[in-house]
């Protein structure tokens, strides 16, 4: 592929991350996101990011959702984490996950 066709694919992915994010935010609403913040992002990138390791690395094939729907999945995620990250989801309240050094 050419890097104009490269674009155009990309162009075409991210329009439809915005028809998916859409569709789950009619679903669930902001608040599945507000109430638990950065936090909770990185826990659903984790449970996605988990799945696909596991299906890829020992070659399984998917069940339920497919690896491209995984993949979708993580691209949103990551989209949503830079608002939350840039203040601009309303409503989220903030945890503090940092951890004491051991002694």
């Amino acid at each position: 592929m050419s890097n104009d066709e490269l674009i155009a694919e990309y162009e075409n992915i991210t329009k439809d991350l915005v028809k998916l994010f859409a569709k789950k935010q009619h679903d669930y609403g902001p608040g599945n996101i507000a109430e638990f913040g950065e936090v909770g992002v990185l826990v659903r990138l984790n449970d996605k990011m988990e799945r696909l390791k596991n299906l890829i690395t020992n070659g399984l094939k998917a069940s339920n959702e497919s690896i491209d729907d995984t993949l979708s999945d993580i691209a949103s995620y990551a989209i949503i984490f830079k608002i939350v990250r840039a203040g601009k989801w309303d409503g989220v309240k903030q945890y503090d996950i940092k951890r004491k050094k051991e002694e």
